[in-house]
């Protein structure tokens, strides 16, 4: 990995290409988190949806989140039983508040989602939990 970063006095360049975090089926590659450049409370990194995947149900523990959809449509669920939903696409943004239960998908059959994800914290995905819904 050291040869796709570049750090130099605080300054560092993360070259396009790199595998990173996964978080189930979906692909995360190399960004900024505490693991690469030493963030301290940011990470952000390009995630790739295949088609048909969705996330399990989980929350991100004490951080926020921000989307920005690229290419693709995802639909995302949220609250205690998912029962609410909301489609995105290229252009649109996202914000997931803190410990806020939901599930992405991408729903298309030939299409990946490809999206920025942005978060509130250096542990990047590493601080997703999964998510029981209540019976």
């Amino acid at each position: 990995m050291s040869d796709q970063i570049e750090s130099v006095g605080g300054f560092s360049v993360i070259r396009a290409g790199g595998d990173g975090i996964h978080f189930g089926d979906y692909h995360n590659a190399v960004g900024v988190n505490a693991h690469t450049v030493g963030s301290a409370g940011l990470s952000m990194d390009l995630q790739t949806i295949p088609p048909g995947v969705e996330s399990p149900p989980h929350i991100h523990a004490g951080f926020e989140v921000a989307l920005y959809i690229l290419s693709g449509r995802i639909i995302h669920r949220w609250g205690a039983r998912l029962e609410y939903e909301a489609a995105a696409g290229p252009g649109d943004m996202l914000y997931v508040s803190p410990d806020l239960p939901h599930q992405s998908l991408n729903a298309s059959d030939s299409e990946p989602v490809v999206l920025v994800v942005a978060r509130t914290t250096a542990d990047g995905a590493a601080g997703n939990v999964p998510y029981t819904l209540p019976e």
